[in-house]
């Protein structure tokens, strides 16, 4: 199959970024879901790739008789981020191969009766087949990156845990060159949903766990999604904030991630919903943006409460910048 991508030319100022091109680049930007035949131009001296693969997917909060605790839905885990600079052999010019992974869903909400809530999916992996014989080979290059000499695949983001009466296990982060951020974890007592902890690298960030509700029958708001430290996001131009968690007792839907400012950089994690304990449904999981996770979904009371969906993970990317 043809290569459908996007293409932009030389020297053209990219929409939703600070990074210009200049007239001795191209850049190459396949679309994510789809497995592409890329063939390079001849002529090019070296590439520069930026990738990762998708976010995981948010749990849903768990229903719960009153007076159980019922914990908010994990936050799904970011993606791995990584940057590779390959230099252009005569066998590098055969078609390249690449899949772009997507963002794992989240976890089903329900209705009913008391029962735990749906783990979402892992994050799918971002992979570059490269031909030739000068050290590149098969990359795997995803939620869990690798520099491009070693040609080991990585894991992938994980989907965060549903919540269930004493946890809602976050989402394990994306290993490889600069490693994504672990997801939020639901309260084990029913409280506020959890923040992930402040990612010091320019990996994509985790989701946001939902909202709990305690033994006291007491609502809480999810967690704020994932974030960078300042300094990094200052340095390397992305977006600092995550997802603001959404408000306890409504049917608040969680936040979504933030894309980075810079093409080529990974986004911010998805907030978790809130809880409720009337007949209605609790705050669904904000979505994960550029490999980024989703949010938890917030916890219900049984047979009363809907409890809606973990949010779903941010998709992988790939941009291959073209050097003549």
């Amino acid at each position: 199959m043809t290569t459908p991508g996007s293409q932009f030319g030389a020297g053209m100022a990219l929409r939703r970024g600070t990074l210009t091109l200049q007239p001795s680049e191209n850049l190459y930007n396949p679309r994510p879901g789809g497995i592409y035949y890329w063939t390079p131009p001849r002529g090019l001296n070296a590439v520069r790739i930026q990738y990762a693969g998708g976010g995981g997917g948010g749990g849903s909060g768990r229903r719960g008789i009153a007076g159980a605790i019922r914990c908010g839905g994990g936050g799904g885990g970011g993606s791995a981020v990584g940057e590779q600079f390959i230099r252009m052999y005569p066998e590098c010019f055969q078609p390249w191969k690449i899949t772009v992974g997507l963002g794992g869903l989240g976890g089903a909400g329900g209705s009913g009766a008391a029962a735990s809530g749906n783990a979402g999916a892992a994050g799918g992996l971002t992979t570059i087949v490269i031909p030739g014989t000068n050290g590149i080979g098969v990359l795997a290059l995803s939620a869990g990156g690798v520099i491009a000499t070693t040609l080991t695949q990585a894991a992938a983001a994980g989907g965060g845990a549903g919540g269930t009466a004493s946890t809602g296990t976050a989402g394990t982060a994306g290993t490889g060159h600069l490693a994504g951020q672990i997801g939020g974890a639901g309260s084990t007592t029913g409280l506020i949903g959890n923040q992930p902890a402040v990612l010091a690298n320019f990996g994509a960030c985790g989701g946001g766990s939902g909202g709990g509700v305690t033994t006291g029958n007491a609502v809480s708001n999810g967690g704020d999604g994932g974030i960078r430290d300042n300094i990094v996001s200052t340095e390397l131009g992305f977006g600092v904030w995550g997802g603001s968690g959404a408000a306890a007792s409504y049917t608040i839907d969680g936040t979504n991630g933030y894309m980075g400012l810079t093409i080529g950089r990974a986004g911010t994690g998805g907030s978790g919903g809130g809880s409720i304990i009337t007949a209605a449904t609790s705050g669904k999981g904000g979505d994960g943006v550029n490999g980024s996770g989703g949010g938890g979904g917030g916890a219900g009371l049984a047979s009363t409460s809907t409890t809606a969906k973990g949010g779903d993970g941010g998709h992988g990317f790939v941009y291959i910048f073209l050097m003549w």
